[in-house]
């Protein structure tokens, strides 16, 4: 005895299209999303998490110049194949184009470099947890 009920097959999406179809979903979300790729980018120089995020939002936007948005993608596809570097002009660009508002921390330039050394970082993060808890040797030859 058949029913005469057909069982649709279920398209399996990726895991970029589930992520799509939730921030389209769930728009206030959209701006979470990228705050919390900034502050990636910005604590572990993440650059593939920040691009992939930017991304996301572009597709996942709804509302948007296609024109505009088609020019970023193209420009952060070629930042993820290493033939441009991503600007924080591009960055903001994109922000604008989505129509939000987010506080970034610049950094100065003259302290960009410990940002990009992660030894010198590491250092810097130890000597700073260790004065909190009072662990600071004073140097006799220092003047401190």
């Amino acid at each position: 005895m058949e029913w005469g009920l057909k069982m649709k097959k279920r398209k399996r999406k990726s895991m970029d299209e589930f992520l799509i179809y939730l921030l389209r979903r769930f728009p206030k979300d959209l701006k979470r999303h990228i705050e919390t790729a900034l502050k990636m980018y910005q604590c572990n120089m993440d650059e593939v998490a920040l691009i992939r995020a930017l991304v996301l939002a572009i597709k996942a936007k709804k509302g948007i110049d296609k024109r505009k948005a088609n020019y970023f993608l193209k420009q952060l596809n070629r930042i993820s194949a290493r033939k441009d570097v991503l600007r924080f002009s591009t960055v903001v660009n994109i922000i604008k184009l989505l129509g939000m508002r987010l506080t970034l921390a610049n950094v100065p330039v003259n302290e960009l470099w410990i940002y990009k050394n992660p030894k010198v970082l590491n250092k810097i993060k130890r000597g700073l947890e260790s004065a909190a808890k009072g662990d600071i040797i004073k140097d006799k030859e220092a003047n401190l």
